[in-house]
């Protein structure tokens, strides 16, 4: 094994103390050296007041790197967000995060292609911005993940579903409650369902959404829809000094 608790990294903007996040490592496995390969491999990562992460499987070196793991992640928001140095910025003004993270994947790479498959999942997670004096409560999100750097032809499909919770936002122009917003997710794909929220009297429709990664240039595409419908205009958060605003707005998006 291997304890840190002594001195301090800075990494860009990562910053740790290891004194206040002392990190224990433990691990084992069987080593082949002539092979270059480690069998039953385990390893866990434990940082005091962020959480652990675990990981077991196996890896090769030759003839190639390669390996087969799977990893299982518990980690405090609050806590991880806090190593990201906001130099500059004054406590008060600092973006708040409380909930916690969880990660489940496997990841396998064999030959050149790497592939991670698994979910993302957010527990009780709260978001407080007092630059923007905005809030979000009761934040919750189980997100299914599957990646292939080298993908073989695609089908398009989505067949894994997820979900995206939020109990309320908050901000001085608008509150809203109660967001369900359910996912589907396929190969390098992410979509949202339809969904769509109460809003200045009217209504927000999105129309089904999805993003799309190409791996070899690691941009997204995203296609989707967007309706405004029956806004009223005397409630939204802009104000004339000279007339008063009033009527009701709406638009469609077909296509974004």
């Amino acid at each position: 094994g291997l304890a840190l608790g002594k001195g301090e990294s800075l990494w860009k903007s990562v910053y740790v103390s290891w004194e206040r996040h002392p990190l224990a490592l433990s691990f084992s496995g069987r080593h082949d050296p002539r092979a270059g390969a480690v069998e039953g491999l385990t390893a866990r990562f434990d940082l005091a007041a962020i959480g652990t992460v675990d990981v077991a499987g196996s890896a090769r070196t030759a003839p190639a790197l390669s390996f087969d793991l799977r990893t299982e992640a518990r980690l405090g928001l609050g806590p991880l967000y806090s190593l990201y140095a906001q130099t500059g910025v004054a406590e008060e003004a600092r973006l708040k995060l409380e909930g916690s993270l969880g990660a489940s994947f496997r990841l396998l790479k064999d030959g050149p292609s790497l592939t991670a498959g698994g979910r993302l999942t957010i527990v009780d997670a709260a978001i407080e911005n007092p630059a923007s004096k905005s809030l979000f409560l009761g934040l919750s999100a189980d997100i299914p993940v599957s990646y292939d750097s080298a993908p073989a032809a695609s089908d398009g499909s989505l067949p894994d579903r997820g979900f995206l919770r939020l109990g309320e936002f908050q901000s001085p122009g608008l509150t809203l409650k109660s967001i369900d917003i359910p996912l589907r997710s396929g190969l390098n794909a992410l979509g949202l369902e339809p969904f769509g929220v109460d809003l200045y009297g009217g209504r927000l429709e999105l129309g089904r959404t999805t993003f799309r990664l190409d791996p070899a240039t690691g941009s997204f595409r995203g296609l989707g829809s967007l309706a405004l419908r029956e806004l009223d205009i005397a409630r939204l958060p802009v104000a004339s000094p000279q007339f008063r605003l009033t009527g009701k707005f709406r638009a469609e998006f077909p296509v974004l």
